[in-house]
């Protein structure tokens, strides 16, 4: 019986399939007499009319059903979606300094995704929060440490003030006790980093 029962499992049934047939039904039972007419055909035995309705009706009541569940889906994301935004605006105002001090770390390598050590309780912290997000499954090993490439969040991008990460100003107008403090300010892996690259590129 396993034929009859895919047979009737409604939910097989494509939305284009439904369609057609509620149109066709819709058709026969409130224009039957003039199509058939027009196209000079003979009309279908009344016996068949119930039929007919019943088809109409259920076809109607599950494309209805699942435009219902369709329009609830997208509210649910659309609401989601305005919930973790207003979630991730209030995140990014109580940033503490060594969140803020990571976080500038793009703003002064001027990149988007950056190699930080995977172990970092404020990396850690910061990629729990959504703030930042991995960009490879891949790491690499430096100073006894592992590293991996991370990137802001879109979302964070788009409410993120110089402000809110205590940079002093735009670059253009940063003077040299800017740049001092914001140097000693850095995470002490970034420090590391720099030396090392330092250390390179000096040969």
């Amino acid at each position: 019986m396993e034929w009859l029962k895919n047979l009737i499992d409604l939910d097989k049934i494509s939305n284009t399939t439904l369609f057609i047939i509620m149109a066709i039904t819709a058709l026969k039972l409130f224009y039957g007499e003039i199509i058939f007419d027009f196209f000079n055909i003979s009309s279908i035995d009344p016996k068949y009319n119930l039929y007919i309705f019943i088809a109409f009706v259920v076809s109607t009541l599950i494309l209805l059903i699942r435009f219902g569940k369709y329009i609830k889906q997208k509210l649910k994301v659309f609401y989601n979606k305005r919930k973790y935004k207003r979630k991730l605006k209030k995140t990014i105002k109580s940033l503490d300094p060594h969140e803020k001090s990571l976080i500038r770390e793009f703003f002064l390598l001027g990149s988007k995704s950056i190699k930080m050590p995977i172990n970092d309780p404020t990396v850690s912290g910061l990629l729990s929060k959504g703030i930042i997000h991995t960009n490879t499954v891949i790491c690499t090993s430096q100073f006894g440490e592992f590293y991996s490439n991370y990137s802001l969040n879109d979302q964070i991008l788009e409410n993120l003030t110089y402000e809110i990460i205590d940079f002093p100003k735009a670059f253009e107008n940063l003077t040299e006790d800017d740049w001092v403090n914001l140097k000693n300010n850095r995470p002490a892996w970034a420090k590391r980093l720099h030396e090392y690259d330092s250390i390179l590129n000096s040969f």
